[in-house]
């Protein structure tokens, strides 16, 4: 017999399918986790398991549920998480929170993790880097665009910063794919930081065969090979300088940038986005089986 789950707090598009990162992935790994058929309802008196997000107020103090998991692609979340019975978010994997870092989602919910390290080795037509934010907040990351403007030529297509017309196509798109390819580099630098809170934005870089500049979770490197990627690992002198040179070097020297995005993209052989999905899912199934 299938459980039920009702979803609640999510963002617009998650359960219709229409926004990056949707209810395909969820069901999918919920049917994983149990072993069984996942049945989506609207009714909260049917519902099995609450699924929900951090956009609305909470429906876990509502009614009993045989489980209750909470999912934050953010850096903040509920202070009850406690509460539930699984928290997916991006801290490590202890007490009832499982390790689940948002691009892990992205990547399932865009059925893009065929393209990851896939793309040949091209040298784009624009030796420039490439800034696609419309958020203006995000201090450090506005700190290191004051710096870098000193140096490099940028193309600021987003909202913010504006300087050339602004990309009209959904991140997810190949048209959004195509425009990235064009640059030698492209910034994916967090909001914020904390321990595994890295988001799609690294992604947008590989999925395009370019090179990301980061900055944001200190685990990245546990993910991807730092060899894949320009880090900026603080805004101190030294650290600045380290990722300043590289960028240096990838944009002038078309040898370095060819070995750079022709260097695999994981962190390991053991690494690979079907062994990060299978993690998720023995460690979900692990806590759900305690409870």
């Amino acid at each position: 017999m299938a459980l039920k789950l009702y979803c609640n707090a999510f963002w617009p598009g998650f359960l219709e399918g229409t926004d990056p990162v949707s209810i395909r992935f969820f069901l999918e790994l919920l049917v994983h986790v149990f072993q069984g058929p996942i049945e989506l309802t609207g009714n909260i008196k049917e519902g099995d398991i609450l699924l929900e997000s951090i956009f609305g107020s909470t429906a876990l103090f509502q009614r009993p549920w045989k489980y209750s998991i909470l999912f934050s692609g953010e850096s903040r979340i509920f202070p009850h998480t406690a509460d539930y019975t699984c928290v997916l978010w991006g801290i490590p994997t202890a007490g009832n929170v499982v390790c689940c870092p948002l691009f892990l989602p992205y990547i399932y919910s865009t059925k893009k993790q065929a393209l990851l390290g896939t793309i040949p080795p091209r040298l784009p037509p624009k030796p420039r880097i490439l800034v696609v934010i419309s958020n203006p907040r995000g201090d450090v990351r506005n700190q290191f665009l004051d710096i870098l403007e000193r140096f490099f030529p940028i193309d600021y297509a987003g909202r913010y910063r504006n300087n050339v017309p602004v990309i009209q196509a959904g991140y997810d798109t190949d048209e959004f794919r195509h425009f990235v390819s064009q640059y030698r580099c492209v910034l994916a630098m967090e909001n914020s930081q904390a321990s595994h809170y890295l988001t799609e934005k690294i992604t947008h870089g590989f999925l395009a065969g370019t090179v990301p500049i980061y900055w944001g979770a200190p685990s990245v490197s546990e993910y991807f090979n730092e060899d894949r990627f320009i880090q900026v690992k603080s805004m101190g002198e030294d650290d600045l300088n380290e990722a300043l040179n590289k960028i240096m070097m990838v944009m002038r020297d078309d040898d370095a940038y060819l070995s750079m995005v022709q260097v695999p993209l994981f962190a390991g052989p053991n690494v690979s986005m079907p062994s990060l999905y299978q993690g998720l899912v023995e460690n979900m199934r692990k806590l759900l089986r305690a409870t």
